[in-house]
């Protein structure tokens, strides 16, 4: 395989830096699902707690 151009480099560093950016998007967007579910202990049962997840 023949080495890449310089031209070739800068297209796929764009191209990394442009889904570098989209997956930092991502992940700040997806932040909150991730938090920690506080369970109401005053409701009681297993659809209680899957309805607080």
């Amino acid at each position: 395989m023949a080495p890449l151009t310089d031209k070739q480099l800068e297209h796929f560093q764009a191209s990394l830096e442009g889904l570098r950016e989209e997956l930092d998007h991502l992940l700040a967007i997806s932040s909150p699902a991730s938090d920690v579910v506080i369970l109401d202990q005053s409701r009681v049962g297993r659809l209680s707690r899957i309805n607080a997840m």
